[in-house]
């Protein structure tokens, strides 16, 4: 049996408001009778999401800030400007970054028919998957509609199965355009400062990077436990390269076995460090669908 959740529960995947007043309806009434928007219309707002996306608590300590708007996610502006984030292999890579490019109109014309964007706007709700209770949802948005479903998304109607199956093609191309590029700017962390006698397990824990000291950023382990998305504190784009920098060289393992986090000291006392790329489209939250 299908498993529907209607619109408004998809408050309960994590907290979300809407694009102005138009999916307001959609969300409160769950359904919608417009067409679906054009893609690129030059307007300054995000004209397709696509989000891979859990609930905070579900997600390792720190790693909140990491993921608040999906482990995976593609979105689309009015001006035909991408942002997207993605794994290289199959397991996802929250740490992975953000890149950025233009679409042209063949590939705007690809990814309108790989993701059947003509049907975006007859769709909404999200589909549950009959025993699975820990699953990510793959949540679809757009000026019109917002819609989405759970893990391998087998009890979602046929049409969104197929809007859903190509995903990983869209996302595949867009990670790998060559006219696409790492994005730059500013960014978004949680520090985290570790009780003194706590095991460590880190091969290599770097000086401290940053001229201010950690104390101006870092919250206790007790209060990142309690960490919800949106929580993260946002760096300008000097420090950001700072923290860009390492996070390639920590993934690269030039410090050993990359443990998830980024781990600097600073008078005897050891953070971990969880840094992001951002995008143009965030509230001062740092969240694109608020």
């Amino acid at each position: 049996m299908t498993a529907f959740v209607p619109c408004p529960w998809i408050r309960f995947l994590r907290p979300i408001s809407v694009w102005g007043n138009v999916l307001a309806g959609v969300v409160g009434g769950c359904g919608s009778s417009q067409p679906t928007p054009e893609l690129c219309d030059e307007s300054a707002e995000i004209r397709l999401a696509y989000m891979v996306v859990t609930q905070p608590h579900r997600v390792a300590v720190g790693q909140q800030v990491l993921v608040e708007n999906g482990f995976e996610h593609i979105l689309v502006d009015g001006d035909c400007r991408y942002w997207v984030k993605a794994s290289e292999g199959e397991d996802s890579d929250p740490w992975a970054p953000i890149r950025s490019g233009v679409l042209s109109p063949e590939e705007r014309s690809a990814m309108e028919t790989t993701l059947r964007w003509s049907e975006w706007a007859n769709q909404s709700g999200i589909y549950a998957e009959t025993g699975v209770s820990d699953a990510a949802t793959h949540l679809f948005a757009n000026p019109a509609s917002m819609f989405g479903c759970v893990g391998r998304c087998n009890d979602a109607p046929s049409d969104v199965r197929r809007i859903k199956s190509g995903t990983r093609d869209v996302l595949a191309a867009l990670w790998a355009d060559p006219e696409s590029a790492n994005v730059n700017g500013p960014g978004r962390v949680i520090v985290i400062e570790l009780e003194p006698d706590l095991p460590l397990v880190y091969p290599t824990i770097l000086e401290w990077p940053l001229e201010r000291a950690p104390e101006t950023l870092a919250i206790s382990r007790a209060e990142a436990v309690e960490l919800d998305y949106g929580q993260g504190v946002s760096i300008g784009a000097d420090e950001a390269s700072v923290f860009r920098r390492l996070r390639d060289e920590f993934r690269a393992g030039e410090y050993g076995t990359f443990h998830d986090v980024m781990p600097f000291r600073y008078e005897g006392i050891v953070y971990q460090v969880f840094f992001r790329d951002v995008v143009p489209y965030e509230n001062e939250a740092g969240l694109v669908l608020p």
